[in-house]
């Protein structure tokens, strides 16, 4: 019996889980993401989206205010 014991004890020094993979592993992750979302939102990344988003918005009122139901385009 003692044996069995000693057995279960070691597998489960063995498969439980390193510390690299805990705490500090999952707050690496995070900064990491964080700072990237951080570098979308301030500079070129946070601009470029916004004055697409902008330019595609005045494309379409244009082409709607063209449009004739018709099938004519105004000129």
């Amino acid at each position: 019996m003692a044996r069995i014991a000693f057995t279960a004890a070691s597998s489960a020094k063995f498969f439980s889980p390193r510390p690299t993979q805990g705490a500090a592993a999952i707050a690496a992750v995070s900064v990491t993401r964080m700072s990237s979302r951080a570098k979308l939102r301030s500079g070129v990344g946070g601009i470029i989206p916004d004055l697409l988003v902008h330019l595609v918005g005045i494309v379409a009122l244009q082409s709607l205010d063209n449009h004739d139901p018709h099938g004519k385009l105004d000129q």
